[in-house]
């Protein structure tokens, strides 16, 4: 959706870095037993912070957002 449509408000990219956190905590979550070989407390918690970190940007962004113009503002109201 962000992609395919123009964004009608600003903010958009606090939404991006959220899908990028929610995507290392996906892949903590599946590497769990990979990670413990690096990290002796393997993935999990490291899943939880990334997955908080994701609801920040989030928060952040909806908190912060503003309309965005798209083309021209019109002259006049047409009723």
């Amino acid at each position: 959706m962000l992609i395919l449509f123009p964004a009608r408000y600003s903010g958009t990219g606090g939404v991006y870095a959220m899908i990028g956190f929610y995507v290392l905590a996906k892949g903590l979550e599946l590497f769990d037993y990979q990670v413990a070989g690096v990290i002796s407390t393997g993935g999990h918690p490291w899943k939880h912070l990334a997955g908080a970190v994701a609801m920040l940007c989030y928060l952040s962004a909806i908190a912060s957002r503003r309309p965005v113009m798209s083309g021209p503002a019109p002259d006049r109201l047409i009723a």
